[in-house]
């Protein structure tokens, strides 16, 4: 749902104009209050059930299908595409593998474009236009003849190769900031904007509870889909997002609350061996300083620069720090026995 955060400043824009209402079906009204509901457009949740898609499909005047680029959006079928297809909705969509056979049927990745292409004062005609190129492509790709036949291939022609789609880890490795408290965004939002520029980082912006509403804006303005850790997941030992980590970087909550969420979160990831730092105002009050939350020798490594940018560049100049990850460069998100988890993957939103 969060991804939708992508296609905010389009949905405001296009609203301005012309006047829309986003309607949302999902089985989550927590990231919905928390963070969708601050678009500034008109928005509605309702909870998810077949008979809700279909309704809501009826009324609906373009579907809007944002993704996040990640192991868990990399792998996603079209089928809630083909679905709004085949009940004459638009779509506008994240240009994923699955969708390219939708080709000259949706708008692919320009969110304002595509909206105000089917809402606006064509948007009739071309609504038509977009359902209508899309019925040759679902009879020849997404029929039930067709689909029975792409099972039969697969399964007569099973294989033990690695499931297509996964992220490449970047050199410096995946690097996630955990943002937990509003009065820390000052600190790690620059970080962030530092992080997320590199070519060498894969930049996870980690939300607790407590700071999702608050951050939301910050990421729209950022184009940055956030992973909204969940409470009850991460207290009962869920470590499966702190997995494939390679740095982890906070505010320091732990030493505020010693037994609050965030330092429950920092463990975790210092008991999966990712190299921790907690970020605090420099000595004098300028400046930025990280303190390493686990050593080999018993002592903490200590970084301190006047600006996000030199911290970020004293983290990566030392190779000890980053790129330390024994995982092979294709990063499936993998149970500790090596095996592809099951559906309960966890999305590793960037």
């Amino acid at each position: 749902m969060l991804a939708l955060m992508l296609a905010a400043p389009a949905l405001e824009a296009v609203c301005r104009d012309i006047p829309l209402e986003l309607t949302v079906i999902s089985n989550n009204k927590v990231p919905f209050d928390n963070a969708i509901a601050q678009i500034g457009v008109p928005t509605r949740y309702v909870d998810w059930s077949t008979d809700a898609v279909f309704e809501a499909l009826k009324d609906a005047d373009v579907c809007l299908l944002p993704f996040g680029i990640d192991a868990f959006s990399a792998t996603k079928s079209a089928n809630r595409a083909v679905l709004a297809l085949e009940h004459g909705v638009p779509v506008v969509t994240t240009r994923l593998p699955s969708m390219e056979p939708l080709k000259g049927a949706v708008a692919f990745d320009d969110w304002e474009a595509g909206l105000r292409r089917f809402l606006g004062p064509l948007g009739a005609t071309e609504r038509t236009a977009a359902t209508a190129a899309a019925r040759p492509i679902l009879a020849e790709t997404y029929s039930s003849k067709a689909i029975g036949k792409a099972w039969a291939t697969l399964i007569g022609n099973a294989t033990t190769r690695p499931r297509p789609g996964y992220v490449e880890t970047p050199f410096a490795g995946e690097i996630a900031v955990l943002l937990e408290a509003p009065e820390s965004f000052e600190l790690l939002l620059p970080l962030i904007d530092e992080l997320r520029h590199r070519r060498d980082v894969l930049l996870r912006v980690l939300v607790t509870p407590h700071a999702l509403a608050a951050s939301t804006r910050a990421m729209i303005e950022r184009r940055i889909v956030p992973y909204a850790l969940e409470a009850k997941n991460i207290l009962a030992g869920d470590d499966r997002i702190l997995r494939s980590l390679d740095c982890l970087l906070t505010a320091g909550g732990y030493r505020r609350d010693p037994e609050g969420f965030a330092a429950f979160v920092t463990r975790i990831a210092e008991a999966r061996g990712v190299r921790t730092f907690a970020l605090e105002p420099g000595v004098d009050g300028s400046g930025v300083t990280a303190r390493s939350l686990s050593s080999t020798n018993g002592s903490a490594t200590v970084l301190s620069a006047q600006t996000a940018r030199g911290l970020i560049e004293e983290l990566f100049d030392d190779p000890a720090q980053t790129g330390t990850s024994t995982r092979p460069p294709a990063n499936p998100v993998c149970g500790s026995d090596g095996n592809v988890l099951d559906g309960q993957e966890m999305p590793l939103a960037n």
